[in-house]
């Protein structure tokens, strides 16, 4: 799956508690898949696990049609069940590279988990949660990342991952009465069902540029979007003017979940417009507030909400400690070296940490610890805590040393589209 380069010493050492051995338990065994039959096998199994009910034939050719669509579906990205040579169950995952303020995050995210009917209960969910995350640990991948109910949170919690997301939505209403700020030309804008191709790359690459989240997306992940797309009935519009394409958007029920367009368009005409089109007075995009359609002020009512989660939603597990910490440090360099000390000690939460500018290296202890553990010596964690994943990917901004002194760190919250689930 993944490239298996010695791991490298650093601060942090992740130790996992070993999970109950289900395998032998049950008989099962764990492994990638290695062959291609074995991929569409799995699907088959994996839409009868989700949809048993035999009338529920659109579902099932639905998710068949979604893994079908995937050009990242293949054998090194399944983790497969087996009990008596049977596919019991699987983890499917996707792997992408998310971007913020000029740094990368290779990514893998988990795109289902499914076990079938006789052998759900009985860990081995689990088991394949434990099997991808000491696969990646040793790998060149920075984060997992998955998207969980309410009612597993718990599960996942337990295996070290973290809400770090929040689902964005922003509201522009009075639409019709604030037209007095629309600017007075001859031409209005203009939308035409557009297919979804990589020319669409310059104009998110604009409009979405610095987004914590915003996925690098090559070729296949356009064409992804496109299957995705018409799988769940998005539709995709280009936006138009004098003729000119400058910009799409992709909206399901009236609601615009993913909009780009060029930089120079005047965008209280284009919001105008688009209320018209959609035959609506207030539009909602699922958009975050660092969106170039938000960077200025447009004379309209406009209101962001979000639902942040704290171990719901989007969720990570950190698995290359030394990649984060090397991110973080280069990333805070300014902000670190202004304090003019080599070595910072900063509380976070109920835990200090100590980072050492010079051998690039972050310990962490509890704030009622002997202070004889802040020493140059390596010093090991039993978990990656919560304060301490918000740090190391810039999703907290505020902390205080010992003497007082504040540090603010760049933040920017973790935001993933709808059109990018993975």
């Amino acid at each position: 799956m993944v490239s298996t380069s010695p791991q490298k010493e650093h601060s942090l050492h992740l130790k996992i508690s070993e999970p109950l051995d289900w395998g032998n338990m049950l008989q099962t065994q764990i492994r990638y898949a290695n062959s291609e039959e074995e991929v569409n096998l799995a699907t088959t199994v994996a839409a009868k696990s989700f949809y048993p009910d035999i009338e529920d034939v659109a579902k099932f050719e639905a998710l068949r049609g979604k893994w079908g669509s995937d050009p990242f579906l293949d054998k090194k990205f399944l983790i497969l069940a087996f009990s008596g040579g049977e596919i019991v169950g699987g983890l499917r995952t996707t792997p992408f590279t998310i971007f913020r303020m000029s740094q990368e995050f290779r990514c893998l995210g988990i795109a289902e988990i499914f076990v079938s009917a006789n052998f759900q209960g009985l860990g081995i969910a689990s088991q394949l949660v434990d099997h991808l995350i000491s696969t990646t640990k040793d790998s060149n991948y920075d984060l997992i990342l998955g998207v969980a109910r309410k009612k597993i949170d718990g599960f996942y919690l337990k295996k070290g991952f973290y809400g770090i997301g929040s689902y964005p939505k922003c509201f522009i209403t009075g639409i019709r009465e604030s037209n007095k700020f629309r600017i007075l030309k001859s031409d209005s804008f203009e939308f035409h069902p557009k297919m979804i191709d990589q020319n669409l790359n310059s104009y998110y690459e604009t409009s979405y540029k610095n987004q914590f989240g915003r996925r690098l997306r090559a070729k296949a992940d356009w064409e992804k979007i496109q299957s995705e797309n018409q799988l769940n009935g998005y539709s995709c519009l280009g936006i138009y003017l004098s003729g000119e394409m400058v910009g799409y958007f992709i909206c399901h029920e009236k609601v615009i979940l993913e909009i780009s367009f060029r930089e120079d368009l005047s965008l209280v005409n284009l919001i105008s417009d688009l209320s018209e089109y959609l035959q609506v007075n207030e539009l909602q995009l699922e958009i975050s507030p660092s969106h170039l359609l938000l960077r200025n002020d447009l004379g309209f009512d406009i209101t962001m909400a979000t639902r942040e989660c704290f171990f719901g939603g989007h969720i990570a597990r950190i698995v290359n400690l030394e990649s984060l910490v090397n991110k973080f440090i280069s990333r805070e360099d300014k902000v670190l070296s202004r304090s003019g000390d080599k070595v910072i000690q900063l509380i976070i939460g109920n835990e200090r940490i100590q980072i050492d500018l010079l051998k690039k290296t972050i310990m962490l202890v509890p704030v009622d610890s002997s202070p004889k553990l802040f020493s140059s010596e390596v010093v090991g964690i039993e978990t990656i805590s919560f304060e301490m994943t918000k740090l190391l990917l810039g999703s907290k901004s505020e902390y205080q040393t010992f003497c007082e002194k504040e540090f603010i760190f760049s933040r920017e919250p973790f935001q993933i589209s709808t059109i990018d689930e993975f």
